[in-house]
């Protein structure tokens, strides 16, 4: 019975359509046809379906070979060129020497922690595709150049340029509460960009202040965070130790310049216990494996430079006499090393002679041995 209505009402939609859209000269003429004898039989239905079959086949294949074919092969030479062949390079034109420079990474597939590389998730953040990733005021990482020409001076700077750009410590002139520049409209946001890089770098997203990445300091890949929080890290510090307290390893010059004013107060004598000493050989393992990126235990070199580190370590200052300069890096210990390490003259001023100038200071020693 329900069928039978629905059928009904679908005739009925049927024939308004038909008396709405057909011309009436074309339905004078259709109902003025006779009716049409058929003969069925199993013969003619087989015809039928065979031709229905064949027809709709035929539909299929033509819009396979025509349309589905055509865009497939089209994804698939898409595919290819974004995501076929070799992917685990990096290549960067350097415009001075004309060259093409290019460094081997690692598969992103084929990481073992499976995240995302820094740049990634700079740019994860910044995309704008969902609400979690659609940027603020202030981008989350990424700090935009003003030009072309400053886009390629700030991608090619290095660490020693980058400290020196800034002409105040960003801690403890800007970072701080209560800083000359805290707050500044034009500084306060790069420096947030700089200092939430600087924990990127250290697998740490999103940092919001300095206190959070103290542990990290002495890592050898830091160095951004030597830039940014220079107070924490010890870059303002005379007494600090000396590894990566130059401008190669993150401390700035204005940072550098601050605890040179400050090393005015700290007294012109040998001091192993209260400058770090232990500290500085305890690290030497680490920071000279960081700073070339091979393991320096795994040297034929390591046995005569444990050696010395020993030496140092019981015999104080006074083995710099037997053991002037380091036999990996090639630096004199007094000296300091410009990509590495301050001169140890901050923690043995005397040892290293710096009280025997009567002229001119050398640079190496602390302003305290000033005649």
């Amino acid at each position: 019975m329900l069928n039978a209505v629905a059928l009904h009402a679908i005739l009925d939609v049927d024939e308004f359509l038909f008396s709405c859209l057909t011309p009436i000269k074309i339905q004078h003429v259709m109902h003025s046809l006779e009716p049409m004898h058929v003969n069925y039989s199993r013969k003619r239905s087989q015809c039928e379906t065979l031709a229905h079959f064949a027809f709709v086949s035929a539909a299929v294949v033509l819009a396979y070979f025509l349309l589905v074919g055509p865009l497939t092969d089209s994804m698939l030479a898409v595919k290819r060129e974004l995501c076929g062949g070799n992917q685990s390079f990096v290549v960067s034109y350097n415009r001075n020497t004309q060259v093409t420079h290019g460094f081997a990474t690692a598969n992103a597939g084929a990481r073992d922690d499976g995240q995302l590389s820094v740049s990634e998730l700079a740019v994860k953040k910044h995309i704008g595709i969902s609400p979690e990733t659609t940027p603020g005021e202030i981008p989350d990482y990424i700090l935009f150049s003003g030009s072309r020409a400053a886009f390629d001076t700030d991608r090619q700077r290095d660490m020693t340029e980058q400290a020196a750009a800034y002409p105040f410590c960003i801690e403890t002139q800007l970072l701080k509460e209560g800083a000359l520049l805290n707050g500044d409209a034009e500084m306060q946001p790069v420096a947030k960009i700089l200092l939430r890089n600087a924990g990127l770098a250290l697998g740490y997203e999103m940092a919001s202040s300095c206190a959070q990445l103290s542990s990290m300091c002495n890592r050898s890949d830091a160095a951004l965070l030597r830039l940014v929080c220079g107070e924490t890290c010890g870059c303002v510090d005379p007494l600090a130790s000396p590894w990566y307290k130059v401008t190669a390893q993150g401390c700035s010059t204005a940072c550098l310049y601050e605890a040179e004013v400050l090393s005015v107060n700290v007294s012109c004598e040998d001091d192993e216990t209260g400058r770090h000493w232990k500290e500085f050989w305890n690290l030497y393992e680490e920071a000279v494996s960081g700073h070339y990126g091979d393991e320096v235990t795994q040297t034929s070199l390591w046995y005569t430079v444990n050696q010395t580190i020993q030496g140092m370590l019981s015999q104080g200052c006074a083995y710099l006499h037997t053991e002037p300069q380091d036999f990996v890096t090639g630096a004199t210990w007094c000296e300091g090393m410009p990509d590495l390490f301050k001169p140890l003259a901050s923690i043995c001023p005397q040892t290293c002679g710096c009280s025997d100038f009567t002229d001119v200071l050398p640079s190496y020693c602390p302003s305290s041995c000033n005649p």
